[in-house]
């Protein structure tokens, strides 16, 4: 018989009681008084009329102790008996037999506990301290801290770049931070636990109790916590091995603390959730335990760490190593709450450009399209919280309306209004060549009449109505504004990120993927730019040629590179669209 079957029901206790040489009396009801309440008097006459004694209860201060111990938990069986709040199942006592005695079984028992660590790593564990619910039998560990965060070391993760040369990522620091309930038999082996350890889960994004060690207590131990003096013999191991890999009756809660790298904290502080603990200062909750979100098949990468998207939650995963610390076991995957993805998109940010661009072997296919599609919305004006907070299928609805032709006008009133904001132009500059392919493609579609708007001040006079021809305008500013951007923010420590980006996005112009022939792909794209640039769309042709010089300028520049390797494919005069007397966009 499997030990978690024979645990479901009494016989456990019972046995455990008879290797204790404790002797089976069957109640009798002259040991209640009238209302079903245990009478310890009525009872100590029925012992003695029987010929038993027991030896540690022959002082009356004990026996009185005792008795009125046991009235709060022994009543007679009646239609009464479920409202005495009281858990009379055999786990429940168990955990009460394991507890010294109480003066009031209702305000239960704190406990010295186990040492509590993660996964077998070389991090350093904490000493736990156990609350004990006598009357409903529950274990509840007072909250842990693992590792602390006062000794919580950053993480610095490694994946292979485009050259194939290994390089390290800063993800910053992490802590587990929460409180582990147990009950039934589960609750009285935790009792009797010398360690224990937290592990990843084998089938949710969460962590769960290592249940396969031996981690109960020898006689010396239970006995310096002033447990009762517990057999330790083998009946008992085998009874009571510590769930013997049973998940059922515990329920860990808490939160996947996270201090972002210190670099990325000037860029975007953590909000201030913690302002009467110094200790916690810069320290946010970036994932729940307890999420409970089942793993799916084939989700995240091979590497230290990845994100991955699964049912439009972005996971994160890491080998438990680089939490817990030499010798951990298995890998940490946690559901990632909208304020962190924030942070992690500067991290995704950061990594993008010192890989020039190219695809990042820890971000999976789905959640890079996520993060691409994120940018754009805030590159035109979306909070970035509030874009996270949506989740992934409205991000992609908000996305697919906001790139449609009939909407690159109030695309393009966004980026002209924020043209003087630097924050706003290196966001620009921070876009991934999908996102920069994008937004171009949405600024170049067909300019169209658009009313009905809030009412938006450009140049000193509010309106609600612009023509085609404004829109038109106004999208060729945005298009060199976002280029401008580009060239002034993206070009460190040189040049060479912003021109492979601008190829690439050129390349994908529309699409996150990258077409089968790119040659071809990037001369057509860069035409009908071109095209739409070269139209003179304002009635003040000095602001038209202005602008559209500037934008000629910033794609020389970002084209210099590609125009070379393309040179064969070019078979336009790009600047001959400059001349003042063009009229109309040539779609």
């Amino acid at each position: 018989m499997a030990i978690e079957k024979f645990l479901s029901d009494g016989n456990a206790l019972d046995y455990w009681f008879i290797h204790m040489d404790a002797k089976r009396l069957k109640i009798q009801d002259d040991w209640f008084d009238t209302s079903g309440f245990f009478a310890p008097e009525r009872f100590k006459a029925y012992l003695k009329a029987q010929g038993f004694f027991i030896e540690n209860l022959r002082n009356e201060a004990e026996f009185k102790t005792w008795g009125n111990g046991l009235k709060q938990m022994l009543f007679k069986k009646n239609a009464l008996g479920p409202l005495r709040l009281i858990d009379n199942s055999p786990q429940a006592r168990l955990i009460r037999c394991l507890t010294p005695p109480q003066d009031n079984l209702h305000s239960g028992a704190t406990a010295k506990g186990f040492q509590l660590s993660l996964n077998k790593g070389a991090s350093s564990g904490v000493e736990a301290f156990l609350d004990i619910n006598l009357a409903r039998g529950e274990v509840e560990l007072l909250q842990f801290e693992l590792p602390k965060r006062t000794q919580a070391t950053s993480v610095k993760a490694k994946y292979i770049n485009f050259s194939q040369q290994e390089t390290e990522v800063d993800l910053g620091r992490f802590c587990l931070e929460g409180g582990i309930k147990a009950w039934g038999f589960a609750g009285a082996s935790m009792m009797l636990s010398g360690n224990l350890a937290l592990k990843p889960s084998d089938s949710k994004h969460d962590v769960e109790l290592d249940t396969s060690r031996d981690a109960q207590r020898g006689i010396t131990r239970v006995d310096v916590h002033g447990l009762p003096n517990v057999r330790a013999d083998e009946v008992i191991s085998a009874n009571l091995n510590l769930f013997a890999g049973v998940q059922a009756g515990i329920k860990i809660s808490g939160s996947l603390q996270w201090a972002p790298p210190k670099d990325l904290l000037t860029a975007r502080s953590v909000q201030p959730y913690n302002e009467l603990d110094p200790s916690k200062k810069d320290w946010l909750a970036v994932a729940s335990l307890g999420a409970n979100i089942s793993v799916a098949a084939g989700v995240g990468g091979k590497g230290e760490f990845s994100l991955s998207l699964q049912s439009g939650q972005i996971i994160l995963r890491l080998k438990a190593a680089l939490i817990a610390g030499v010798g951990a076991d298995g890998e940490f995957s946690f559901v990632l709450g909208y304020k962190a993805l924030v942070h992690f998109l500067d991290i995704f940010n950061r990594e993008l450009i010192r890989n020039e661009y190219h695809k990042l072997d820890w971000i999976m296919p789905e959640a890079f399209e996520y993060f691409a599609k994120a940018q754009v919305l805030h590159a035109v004006g979306v909070d970035l919280q509030w874009v996270f907070l949506l989740g992934y299928n409205k991000v992609r609805s908000l996305y697919d309306a906001m790139t449609a032709g009939d909407r690159a006008g109030v695309m393009a009133l966004q980026i002209v209004g924020a043209k003087n904001k630097v924050e706003v132009g290196k966001w620009y500059a921070s876009l991934t060549p999908e996102g920069l392919g994008s937004l171009i493609n949405t600024l170049i579609k067909l300019p169209v009449l658009t009313e009905n708007l809030a009412g938006i001040q450009l140049g000193g006079v509010t309106k609600t109505t612009f023509s085609a021809m404004e829109i038109h305008y106004l999208q060729q500013q945005a298009l060199a504004i976002g280029l401008g951007a580009v060239v002034k923010y993206g070009s460190t420590p040189n040049l060479r990120p912003a021109q492979r980006k601008f190829e690439e996005a050129v390349i994908r112009l529309g699409g996150v993927k990258q077409p089968f022939m790119d040659m071809p792909c990037y001369r057509n794209n860069v035409e009908r730019m071109d095209k739409f640039m070269s139209s003179a769309a304002s009635v003040k042709e000095e602001e038209s040629l202005a602008v559209r010089e500037q934008y000629f300028h910033y794609r020389d520049l970002l084209g210099a590179d590609a125009d070379k390797k393309f040179k064969d494919y070019c078979s336009v005069d790009v600047m001959s669209f400059v001349s003042p007397n063009s009229k109309g966009a040539e779609m």
